[in-house]
């Protein structure tokens, strides 16, 4: 793709430069109609995060929920913490085989040593089609994460280094799509982009003067 198509020009035009850490969690979004009426429902996110326009860049929204779904045998039953929101697909109202596309807002990462992509998701229902999660540097798309069918009832967590992009500014494409039924809503929460700089820890041994020394990400315990 273009650096101007699929609204990825909008975007970048909008000149919103977030720096690291970088979370999202979603739950301070309005929450949109679970009405079953396929690309009819657009969603407006906050924190600029973008929707591309339905019927002409993509199908449909990633649409901001607390709580299920509006159908049975799909969609989780609440978000990756419990009791916040979460964006998903709404499969229902033949909505089949339609397409989502999601932008994150630019994430400086030029001083940045060990960043990384965290993000979770939920792909439940015999139906369920497939996520893609892309970054963009600048130049090029990459796809980092591609994942396709029912992967069961639970919220998933994925990470992603993002060493090669070191330097740049980025921006995270999530591409969602519908299966051959409505038992295939996606759901998707909790992105965060930071740096996972290693703590040195000091591990004593009884037996021996020497001091070995291990990494730990930053959310990690120190330990003696």
């Amino acid at each position: 793709d273009s650096v101007a198509s699929r609204g990825l020009g909008d975007v970048y035009k909008r000149q919103v430069l977030y720096s690291m850490p970088f979370v999202q969690s979603f739950d301070s979004y309005n929450s949109c109609p679970v009405s079953t009426n396929c690309g009819g429902t657009a969603c407006s996110l906050g924190g600029n995060w973008k929707n591309l326009t339905n019927g002409s860049e993509d199908d449909i929204d990633w649409r901001t929920n607390q709580g299920v779904t509006a159908s049975s045998g799909t969609g989780p039953g609440s978000d990756f913490g419990g009791s916040g929101k979460y964006l998903y697909l709404e499969a229902s109202g033949n909505c089949e085989f339609q397409e989502a596309i999601l932008y994150s807002p630019c994430v400086d990462l030029g001083s940045s040593v060990a960043p990384e992509l965290d993000f979770a998701y939920h792909m439940f229902g015999p139906s369920t089609g497939t996520l893609t999660v892309e970054v963009f540097d600048g130049t090029f798309w990459t796809e980092v994460f591609k994942k396709s069918g029912n992967q069961g009832n639970n919220w998933m967590s994925q990470n992603i280094d993002l060493a090669p992009y070191i330097g740049d500014t980025i921006i995270i494409r999530v591409i969602g799509v519908t299966g051959g039924g409505y038992q295939s809503d996606i759901a998707i929460d909790q992105f965060s982009i930071e740096d996972q700089i290693g703590i040195p820890i000091a591990d004593f041994n009884a037996s021996t003067t020497t001091v070995s020394y291990t990494h730990l990400r930053a959310h990690e315990t120190l330990r003696y």
